[in-house]
């Protein structure tokens, strides 16, 4: 979470792509969640079964961390 506050913010606040700022920190974004996925898959992790579990209990999105 730490890692992706700074990149969404700067990635929502410029708009969603209407600044070089927005543009490169959507793309960190993509590249760290496909590095965590990549993680997950080769330690046999499923990160969809964690947010069913979450979704499901009734977490709020503000939970999720």
């Amino acid at each position: 979470g730490a890692v992706l506050t700074p990149l969404v913010l700067t990635w929502r606040g410029g708009k969603r792509g209407a600044s070089d700022n927005s543009t490169w920190a959507f793309q960190a974004m993509c590249a760290l969640a496909d590095r965590w996925r990549a993680e997950d898959r080769d330690a046999g992790r499923r990160t969809d079964d964690v947010m069913t579990v979450k979704r499901e209990g009734g977490w709020l999105a503000v939970d999720l961390g």
